[in-house]
Order: C-alpha cells, then structure tokens, then sequence
C-alpha cells in the first residue's frame, strides 16, 4: 500500500528523507547546511522518529478494533510507496529514496467556468477581483480583525471574494462566502491578487495559473 503525506516530513506526514542533505520543513536551514548543522538535522531526525507526540498510536485499534494492533509508525514502516504533496519548484533540491513519489500540485488544473452567484459577481466587477482566503479550515475570523479589512476593501475599485462566514456589508463590492472555487477564481482572466494563508493547494494553483 502507499501511504500520502500533505509534506516531506518524516514527523507529520511519516515520509521519509535524508536529513543530512535536505533540512525539516519546519526549519529555518537551507539546503546549504554546514557540516554542525548537518549533525544537528540528523540527530534531530533520529529523535523524532523515536519520541512522536504528534500521532495517537491508539488511533487503528480504537477505530478499526477488529483489525490487528499497529501502530502509525508500524503503518508507515510497511508501506511500498510514499506520496508527498510537495515539488521541487516550490522547494528546495531534495534528494529522495526510490520509492517516495513528489506530486505536489495535484489539486491544479486547468480553470472551469464560473457559475451562479460567483459568476453575476465576477462579471459586474469591471475592474478585475480580488481572492482572499485563509485556507480551508480557518472561515471564522475575530470581529476586530474583519471589520478592518472590510474597511479596506471598500477603498479599493476591484471586487473581493473573500472565503469567510460573516454577511458582507456590501455584496456589490465584496462577495463573502464559505465555499469558493478557488482554482476556477484564479484561472479567471478577472483575478488581480490574491491574498491567502500561503496553504499548499493554493500556491500551487496560482502558479499554475
């Protein structure tokens, strides 16, 4: 079986890599490290890989009881095939093993029409749109922090489509919502800017686009 990582990360995602060439994606290195700071990744690694707080390893017997106990750690020792959803055109140079498999940009392709309400937007925006997201997880946003971004907004000539759950004070101006098609907005010939988390699938797709 092959086992899908969001990252090539051997902690989160439990996609192996060498430590001694390609830093963590969660540090500050490059993939020019000194001979320390080789040591220090690769120490780093072995100590990761052996004291995980970041998996429930009860997480197959309490969901799948019927199945034998393993461990997250046993699953991802066992796979054939590892997926990253990482490419080097957005990384550093890796050096990967035979089996892992980079396929970063897997959610980019090539935009679909636009239709109902995202489409009358769109079109009555003469001056192009704005995209704005915090990603797929995060559409409530603090009073304090919306109501200055509405303000500035409503100083622009462009129409923003904005992923978040409040009711827009100005829906011929600034579209709000908590879906959008986020690849078909930024393949529009519309779309200015966008503004996001910096998540994955959206760098992705707006390199692509």
């Amino acid at each position: 079986y092959a086992l899908i990582g969001t990252a090539h990360d051997i902690v989160q995602s439990k996609v192996p890599f060498s430590p001694g060439t390609t830093p963590f994606p969660s540090e500050t290195t490059t993939d020019r490290m000194t001979f320390v700071q080789r040591l220090i990744s690769t120490l780093t690694y072995i100590a990761r890989i052996n004291f995980d707080v970041f998996h429930d390893s009860s997480l197959v017997s309490r969901f799948a009881p019927h199945k034998p106990y393993k461990s997250i750690n046993d699953i991802a020792a066992n796979a054939e095939v590892f997926i990253a959803e990482v490419d080097h055109i957005l990384d550093y140079p890796r050096s990967v093993f035979p089996n892992t498999k980079l396929i970063g940009g897997s959610s980019a392709s090539p935009a679909k029409p636009l239709v109902g309400e995202f489409k009358k937007f769109v079109d009555e925006s003469k001056n192009g749109i704005i995209v704005f997201t915090f990603g797929g997880s995060i559409i409530n946003v603090p009073t304090q922090i919306t109501s200055k971004l509405l303000s500035a907004f409503q100083q622009l000539d462009l129409g923003v489509v904005w992923k978040v759950n409040i009711t827009s004070p100005d829906p011929s101006r600034i579209m709000t919502s908590k879906w959008i098609p986020q690849n078909d907005l930024l393949g529009h010939e519309k779309t200015k800017l966008f503004i996001s988390h910096c998540g994955k699938n959206g760098q992705y797709e707006a390199l692509y686009h």
